[in-house]
Parts: C-alpha cells; sequence; structure tokens
C-alpha cells in the first residue's frame, strides 16, 4: 500500500472514531440518531415586500 493510500485509511478510521464518539454523546443527553425515512409534505412560501 502506498503512502497516500495509508493516509486515507488512517483518515478514515479517525472520522469513524469521532462519529462513533459523538453518537454515544448524543445518545448521553438524550438525542437519538435519525435513522427513519419519513416523507412530508410541506410548503415553503417567500413573501417579500
Amino acid at each position: 500500500m502506498n503512502q497516500q493510500a495509508s493516509n486515507i485509511q488512517e483518515n478514515y478510521g479517525s472520522r469513524l472514531e469521532k462519529i462513533h464518539s459523538l453518537e454515544i454523546l448524543d445518545q448521553k443527553f438524550g438525542f437519538q440518531r435519525y435513522t427513519d425515512i419519513e416523507w412530508k409534505d410541506a410548503w415553503l412560501l417567500n413573501v417579500q415586500p
């Protein structure tokens, strides 16, 4: 494996560790990861004078 591929792999691993630690922190404060796909109908109105 060359140096660039090695750096990419290390970066990927550190990013996964950070994501995992942030998810644990969110769970401690009562926030759950959003994984459900639910379609919602909504309107966005932009009214300018």
